[in-house]
């Protein structure tokens, strides 16, 4: 690999390119040529408020349920980013859908669950 300054590269965008459109069904920067497929996170009743009062994606659509919950439902190609918004919210909120991301939580819980445990067995500090 040739080491090059970055100022140096030059790049052209191309005269039809819109960023926007191009982002459009991500929750950041992550794209993917995929079709977009629904996620579903609900979230429990001492959320509803600030879901309210947020919008992470253009996408979003929020439904309180009867119980007090948010469900909270987008469009997207890629599930890393959202992922990891979830999985932030802890036990609070739980993916209804798709079950891909559902399963790459539980694998990402249970392999930090065994981080802790290993280094807990061993009386490190993690």
């Amino acid at each position: 690999m040739v080491d090059v300054p970055l100022e140096t590269l030059k790049f052209q965008k191309p005269a039809d390119f819109h960023l926007q459109e191009y982002l459009k069904h991500s929750l950041g920067i992550f794209h993917s040529e995929e079709a977009p497929q629904r996620v579903l996170i609900r979230f429990s009743k001492e959320l509803a408020r600030y879901l309210g009062e947020h919008e992470w994606h253009g996408s979003q659509k929020l439904t309180r349920e009867k119980d007090g919950s948010t469900l909270a439902e987008f469009e997207l190609i890629s599930l890393e980013e959202i992922k990891s918004w979830a999985v932030s919210f802890g036990a609070i909120a739980v993916v209804e859908e798709p079950e891909e991301l559902r399963q790459q939580i539980r694998k990402e819980i249970e392999q930090l669950a065994e981080v802790y445990l290993i280094a807990r067995k061993k009386g490190e500090r993690v």
